[in-house]
């Protein structure tokens, strides 16, 4: 298709968002969205395929009414399963005026907490998991500000998939791209030094 064509080219960015919502087909369909977790994995298959190291990130929703624990379970080992480069975490609200205002079996605050909790945890291990592949290897950095970290100067930017790398060279310019040797990982990035 156009869009796995696109990707393939040098200057799209390998990133891509889709929204999953839940990782249970029970929960999905109560959401009334019209796809299943056997067509969205097919999708995630064939991207990972046409573009190797892509960064695919999701939304996920979490104590959507009627949300059993074997449903959350369930979306969790989904999610787990993904490898997801990120997730957007959101806790269900009702919201009047909504279809999901009216539905039975609301979930309580204090289990969409701890789901969330939970949730939270995972998103972080697969993000962390996502960028670590990539010590070792050289990446293509969009420079953006200087940030300050543990008292030491640093350029901050975006990898063309979407990952957040941090480089101590003062040569380096905001907007700039160049290309860098990452060397570590700390917390939320990448730690990299430019390519010689």
């Amino acid at each position: 298709t156009t869009l796995f064509r696109s990707l393939k080219q040098s200057r799209v960015c390998r990133h891509v968002h889709m929204a999953l919502q839940s990782g249970s087909d029970m929960v999905l369909a109560r959401m009334g969205r019209r796809y299943t977790t056997d067509e969205f994995r097919d999708a995630i298959i064939r991207l990972r395929t046409a573009v190797p190291s892509i960064a695919i990130t999701t939304d996920v929703m979490v104590g959507f009414p009627g949300e059993t624990e074997a449903e959350f379970d369930e979306g969790y080992r989904f999610c787990e399963e993904m490898g997801f480069a990120g997730l957007h975490l959101f806790p269900y609200s009702n919201r009047p005026g909504t279809s999901a205002f009216s539905m039975n079996k609301q979930i309580t605050s204090v289990s969409i907490n701890e789901r969330m909790d939970r949730m939270r945890l995972l998103a972080h291990e697969a993000s962390s998991k996502f960028r670590r592949q990539f010590v070792g290897s050289h990446l293509e950095v969009l420079w953006e500000e200087e940030v300050i970290i543990g008292g030491v100067s640093f350029w901050s930017g975006f990898s063309d998939n979407y990952i957040k790398v941090y480089c101590n060279d003062s040569s380096l310019t905001a907007n700039q791209i160049s290309s860098v040797f990452v060397f570590g990982e700390i917390s939320k990035g990448l730690l990299a030094q430019a390519d010689t």
